[in-house]
């Protein structure tokens, strides 16, 4: 018998508080503004919950559950060391989830023990089988947000490194000969920088392909950025 068990790894907005060295109700405030962006983007929002202190009783107080992907969008704007942090954590937890829990097997040496265990795992089964069919549609479509929340654009990224704006930003990478020449609907990436997983040219919703950074793009761009100050 093989039983898988799967833990769905989340971080509370209170944690993201405390790695940040910030206060719990400016990390709610910044996570309501995220959610008014994923809402105008058609995106999955943060999860709101609630949690209860001793010292105030029943009393609830609100937090939230973020996704790696949602955290990732949420500090993308912090300090390095801040950022550095997080990621540190999100190793922490997704090496906890890589460790399976292991059932205590039944006594297969007790026949009626034996056939509940069996009808058991045949149920379970099933049961899986139903709820993948249910979930086939949804799955497909977090697999598309988290593909385009894994992305950044030229304005995030420069937000990420200390520039004031996109422009700013495009200033400085061209002479890396990050962009085509001579590109007539807008910036595209050369062939390179696409090839070594830097970025993704993306459909917006204008129409018009639109050049996304990935958070490895992110970090080659901080570190020829940061080379070329030292020299």
């Amino acid at each position: 018998m093989n039983i898988l068990t799967q833990n769905i790894r989340t971080m509370s907005s209170r944690e993201v508080a405390d790695l940040c060295g910030k206060e719990h109700r400016n990390v709610c405030r910044d996570i309501d503004a995220l959610n008014e962006s994923y809402e105008q983007m058609g995106l999955l929002k943060v999860e709101q919950g609630y949690y209860t202190l001793q010292n105030t009783g029943n009393q609830q107080h609100r937090q939230f559950l973020l996704s790696k992907e949602q955290t990732i969008d949420l500090i993308t704007g912090y300090r390095a060391d801040i950022r550095i942090r997080i990621n540190r954590r999100w190793q922490e937890l997704e090496a906890q989830a890589s460790q399976p829990v292991m059932p205590a097997l039944p006594d297969f040496t007790n026949p009626a023990e034996a056939a509940r265990a069996w009808a058991s795992e045949f149920e379970q089964k099933q049961i899986a089988q139903e709820q993948l069919a249910l979930a086939a549609p949804k799955v497909a479509h977090y697999d598309a947000v988290v593909e385009r929340s894994t992305l950044l654009n030229a304005t995030q990224v420069a937000h990420s490194i200390g520039l004031p704006s996109a422009q700013a930003l495009n200033k400085k990478l061209e002479p890396m000969g990050v962009y085509n020449g001579n590109c007539k609907r807008g910036k595209e990436f050369r062939a390179w920088f696409i090839e070594k997983g830097l970025g993704e040219m993306k459909q917006a919703s204008t129409g018009h392909q639109q050049p996304l950074f990935t958070t490895k793009g992110q970090a080659w761009i901080f570190e020829k950025l940061a080379s070329s100050e030292v020299a």
